[in-house]
């Protein structure tokens, strides 16, 4: 396991296939992660701006994470956590967000509360936790 956050999108999914389920620290803005498994991966203080599009991420954890304006449209979001990460603007039209966690994330500078919508929700977009 390597200690280093990843430095590109490849190098995260060459980790992650090689066993590495926790990432700290990376910071892959516009990243390409669309359709990716990363099941269960744990992402701490990262910046995500990436996309996610049609992603597996269930059981993924997003601690104290920059995902502001990420793509997690048509995404298996299934069980994931956003816990105190900034999830401001991001896509999630199409994802499957049942049993998700997003209390203690951050839209706009406010704390979401437990059973509160997702953000796009408010917008217009399927969807709740």
């Amino acid at each position: 396991m390597n200690g280093d956050p990843p430095r590109s999108a490849e190098e995260l999914l060459e980790r992650y296939a090689a066993g590495e389920g926790l990432f700290v620290g990376a910071d892959l803005d516009g990243a390409e992660l669309g359709g990716a498994c990363l099941e269960g991966a744990t992402f701490e203080r990262c910046f995500l701006t990436a996309s996610f599009r049609g992603a597996r991420l269930r059981n993924a954890v997003f601690r104290e994470c920059n995902v502001k304006s990420a793509d997690f449209r048509e995404s298996d979001l299934r069980g994931a956590s956003f816990a105190g990460s900034a999830v401001d603007a991001i896509l999630l039209d199409g994802a499957v967000l049942q049993g998700g966690e997003l209390a203690g994330a951050f839209d706009q500078g406010h704390e979401i509360g437990r059973g509160d919508p997702w953000p796009a929700v408010r917008s217009g977009a399927p969807g709740h936790f």
